[in-house]
Parts: structure tokens; sequence; C-alpha cells
């Protein structure tokens, strides 16, 4: 019988899965697998732990954001339903009301850089203030801010200051020392001049201090702001704007426009606001 002497695979060499194998390769198979499996849990290990350690400032400059964005909202007096607003005033604003409920009704619109508001308070400001101290009207005054343009901002922060006053139950006599000093130029008053007023007015001690940070931080430009919005939306144009009882007065001369103020009664309750008309 011929005799095959071609060469016959070892059992080092064995195909796995061959008889007579042991399962040396099966076994050397599997220790491959296991090790890879292993070495990718391990590569995936360090990824999410990389990625954890990436999360990580995200959410710290997350929280950092929404702390700061709050002590801003609650801190910040400058807009939106956190805007600080005057001492006995409304957040909607509705003027700085002074004198007594009961008599005529005068509503007086102005920007404390128009020098119109400044000849119109030459004349008749102390008419309407010493009425208003009498009981015998109620006088409003409505700050405005338009005569701002051109990143000025005088009007503004003046009518913030007057705010300040206002706290203090100085805003008629804060509003005579700022239109008294109404400068021809239109440079406005710097933030030491409207705090210099405060001492005018005869605010000292605390509540000197008091009114000079307010003025200093602006504490009202944002209700400075609205109040000029809401004189806007009542059809208001131009200052000086007066209306009495709800009607616009024509401001022809003095004599004409006390006599028709004092011999005006209350509103009625039609009248209570502005009228275009």
């Amino acid at each position: 019988m011929p005799v095959d002497n071609s060469p016959r695979p070892s059992g080092a060499h064995r195909p796995s899965g061959a008889p007579g194998g042991g399962g040396g390769v099966s076994k050397a198979l599997i220790a491959l697998i296991a090790a890879l499996v292993v070495g990718a849990l391990v590569v995936l290990g360090i990824w999410l732990f990389g990625q954890g350690d990436e999360d990580e400032p995200t959410d710290d400059t997350s929280n950092s954001s929404s702390e700061a964005g709050g002590d801003e909202s609650e801190g910040d007096d400058t807009g939106g339903e956190h805007m600080a607003v005057p001492n006995g005033m409304e957040a909607e604003p509705a003027g700085v009301v002074t004198g007594k409920a009961g008599g005529p009704e005068l509503i007086v619109f102005e920007d404390f850089q128009c020098p119109h508001c400044k000849t119109f308070e030459e004349m008749l400001g102390d008419d309407i203030k010493q009425r208003a101290q009498d009981g015998k009207i109620q006088a409003t005054y409505f700050p405005m801010t338009f005569m701002d343009r051109d990143m000025v901002d005088h009007s503004e922060r003046a009518t913030s200051a007057a705010f300040c006053a206002a706290d203090q139950d100085k805003y008629v006599e804060f509003k005579d020392q700022v239109f008294a000093n109404q400068k021809e130029d239109g440079s406005g008053w710097s933030d030491d001049d409207l705090k210099g007023y405060g001492k005018e007015i005869g605010l000292e001690g605390d509540a000197l201090s008091t009114f000079e940070q307010c003025v200093q931080d602006g504490t009202y430009r944002e209700y400075a702001k609205a109040t000029n919005a809401a004189a806007n939306e009542m059809g208001v144009q131009s200052t000086p704007t007066i209306y009495l009882n709800g009607q616009r007065m024509e401001l022809s001369n003095e004599e004409a426009f006390l006599e028709e103020l004092d011999s005006a009664g209350a509103p009625k309750k039609a009248d209570a606001s502005p009228s275009a008309s």
C-alpha cells in the first residue's frame, strides 16, 4: 500500500475546532477577545470620565450665570419687574402728586432741558406751588426725557435725581433748583451739580447722604424712562403741556392761566385723565 508522506498539521497549529486540539486555540482566542473587550471598556470609561470633567465646568458656568443673572435682576433697579419705584409712587408712573384732591386737578408735563418749561416755571411755578400747598388744587408733575438726543442723558439723570428728591418729599423744591440752573448751552448737569442741589433744598444728615447715593447710582433712571413713555401714551408731544381737569390748557398769558385755574371746580370722573381735545 502506498504511504502518504504529505505534511500533517501538528497539534500546536491545528485549526480551531479540529479534533484532538484540546481547545488550546479557542482559549487563546477567547482570551484575546476578552482582553479587547476589557480594553474597550477601559477606553470607554476613560472617555466617559473625561466627559464628566468637561460637563462639570459647564454646569458650574451655567449655575454661575444663573446666580449672577438672579442677583442682577433682584438688585437691578433699572428695568423690568424689578424697576425701582420712588417712595409712595405707583409702579406704573402716574406723576408726582402734590396738593389736595377735591379741587381743580392740574397736570404739568415738563422736560428739565426745555427752555420754555423754565420760562413757564419762572412765570407760574410759584403760583401753582402755593395753591397746591394751600390745598386749593392738586398739581401732578410728569417729568419727561424726550429732549435727550445722541447719547445725551441730561434729562434722564435730572429726572432720576428729582425722584430721589421725591423720596425725601422734596420733588418740587428740587425741580425748582434744576430749572433755575438750566444751562443755555444745553450742557446739562453733572452728578455733582445734582447732588449739590440736595443741600440747596435743605437736605442734611442721613437724608442728604441717602439722596446723594441715590443720585450717584442713578436709581430711578429706568423709572424716568417709564414716566416719559407714559406721557407719550397720553399723547403728549411737546413741553410744557398743561392739562386742567383732563383738558389741555392754552398758555396765552399768566393772568388768563391763573383765572382759568382758580375758576375751575373739581373734575368729573370722565375728565380725570388728559384728553387730546
